[in-house]
This record gives structure tokens, C-alpha cells and sequence, in this order.
């Protein structure tokens, strides 16, 4: 039997109900590759009393290293932050900017997105020190953002770091002493449309000079897949699978770039939403079909 260390990770994930199954995988995910750990998992959803709220909490039978809370978001607050309208991104991200003024208790905690799977010991990111350095949070460059000029466009410095913001190591001690989620709402209406990537644009803004840069190996996006040398990767790889465009592996229609997505499945069939397997592969079945005898016919 596996020993697990007692202290408890705080780990937080924000997901609408409908996007419940992703959010099991990385949890699956996380639990199956940290099984000496123990964790504290938060979920930031829009409904706490949701009956897919059970679904996850099934995962108790597989996996006793963790506990789990829904916490109901008011989405009052969140009426003045900008969300572009064509995009994968929605006011849900906005979610993880409220976790210091929630948990008053809590001095530091781990953010991860939904759409990611947990592939080694996320103790390495845990235990990185920001809080003796004086950093707000850590996080991996965002290399895609960084090559469309995008820094430019927000006013952060060339020289600066501007990191992607699905994985996120947080100082919350620090942040309720510099009223930092305050300047982060005001931040948000200063910015409006220049914030493409809504939240992050605003956080990297925000904390300019006071992020800790991390290394590729604890957020390998699907831009790094495809544009990146594999060889940037340590030999002991953290999350190496995250979905950052909108083309997802669970999107039957569209390939997912990422060299990764196929991970997604192993994950899936350990979740009690995995019957979508068959459904998937029936739509990319018809998909096929179809092709053909729209190509037999223009013949």
C-alpha cells in the first residue's frame, strides 16, 4: 500500500457543470501520479449543488488520497470583466482571481485548468519557493504569446515574464496584502478588448515584475508540442498535456494538435464519464462515412 504524506496540497480547478468530464480527467489524472500525496481539490463552479457534482465525488471508491469541495461563485462579480465573444475562453477563467478573498485560511495554494493532464510529481511545483522570494505566483512562459507581440499590445515589457495561466503556483498571503484581486478587477476595465486571453492578460499586467518564472516541463501547452524542441523537457516531466487551443481531443470532428491527446482517453475510461468513448467514436465513425460517400458521389 502506498505511504501518503499527511499534510494536504491545495489544488483549485473552476469549470462550468458542463465541462465536468474534463475536469474528472485531470483530477484522475492528478490522483493516479501523486498517489503518495495527499490533496485538498477546490472546485470553483457556477452550481455547488449540481447532481454531477456526485459523479466526481465517485472517484472517492478509486482514490483515497483526497478530498473535494464545490464552492458556487456568485457571478454578480464577474459583470464587469471583459470576455471576448468569438472565443473558447469564458467568464469561468475569471474564477481563479477570487481564490485568496474565498479562502481566507489558506497562505498558498495550486491552480490548474481543466483541460490538462497531471503526468508526474505536482509535489516539485508545491514545493517551489515564492513566498520567501517575494513572488505572487509562478507559472511557464506562454512562448505563444510571446511570439504574436502580444506584450506589446498589453504595455508589459519586452524583458518581462508573461506566463500561461492554466497552471499557476499563488502566493494568496501576498495577494490580500496588496488588495491584488481589487487591482485585478480594476485592471480588467482598464484593458477591455486588449485582453484577448481575458485573464491572463490581466494577471501577467497586473503582476508585471512580481511573477517567478517556471520551467517548460509543468505546463507543456499545445503550442510548445508543435512549435517547441521536445527536448526543452526534463527527464521528469510534471504536465506535459495541455490543451490550450480550442481544438480539444474530446472534439470528435477537429484533431487535437497536441502529441499528447490521445493521454486523454487512457485517463477517461478510469472516470465515470466514460461511456462518452463509444459516443465519440460512433460521431467519428459517421464522420468517415459520410466523407466517402460524399466523395463517391461527386465522382
Amino acid at each position: 500500500m502506498t505511504k501518503i504524506l499527511s499534510e494536504p496540497i491545495p489544488v483549485f480547478f473552476a469549470a462550468n457543470v458542463g465541462y465536468y468530464q474534463h475536469l474528472c480527467v485531470a483530477i484522475v489524472s492528478l490522483l493516479e501520479n501523486n498517489r503518495s500525496r495527499n490533496f485538498a481539490i477546490y472546485v470553483l463552479t457556477d452550481d455547488e449543488n449540481s447532481l454531477e457534482n456526485e459523479k466526481i465525488r465517485q472517484l472517492k471508491k478509486l482514490y483515497d488520497n483526497f478530498e473535494i469541495t464545490f464552492t458556487e461563485i456568485d457571478r454578480t462579480k464577474l459583470e464587469t470583466f471583459y470576455v471576448p465573444i468569438k472565443s473558447h475562453l469564458t467568464v469561468q477563467t475569471y474564477y481563479r482571481c477570487f481564490i485568496p478573498l474565498l479562502f481566507p485560511t489558506l497562505t498558498k495554494a495550486i491552480y490548474l485548468d481543466s483541460d490538462l493532464l497531471i503526468e508526474g510529481d505536482i509535489g516539485k511545483l508545491w514545493e517551489t519557493d515564492i513566498e520567501g522570494e517575494g513572488y505572487y505566483l509562478a507559472g511557464v512562459e506562454d512562448l505563444g504569446a510571446k511570439n504574436i507581440d502580444h506584450k506589446k499590445k498589453l504595455g508589459i515589457l519586452e524583458n518581462s515574464v508573461y506566463i500561461n495561466c492554466g497552471v499557476l503556483l499563488i502566493n494568496l498571503a501576498a495577494w490580500r496584502k496588496d488588495d491584488i484581486v481589487e487591482k485585478i478587477i480594476e485592471n480588467s476595465c482598464k484593458l477591455g478588448s486588449r485582453a484577448e486571453l481575458v485573464d491572463q492578460d490581466v494577471i501577467n499586467f497586473t503582476l508585471e515584475g512580481g511573477i517567478k518564472k517556471l520551467d517548460c516541463h509543468f505546463n507543456w501547452s499545445t503550442y510548445d508540442s508543435i512549435n517547441a524542441p521536445r527536448k526543452l523537457l526534463s527527464h521528469n516531466p510534471v504536465i506535459i498535456s495541455h490543451f490550450t487551443t480550442w481544438r480539444k481531443p474530446w472534439y470528435p470532428l477537429n484533431r487535437c494538435h497536441h502529441e499528447s491527446a490521445p493521454k486523454y482517453f487512457y485517463y477517461l475510461r478510469k472516470t465515470p464519464y466514460r461511456n462518452f468513448i463509444y459516443r465519440y467514436w460512433m460521431i467519428r465513425s459517421f464522420k468517415f462515412v459520410f466523407r466517402f460517400w460524399n466523395h463517391f458521389f461527386r465522382k
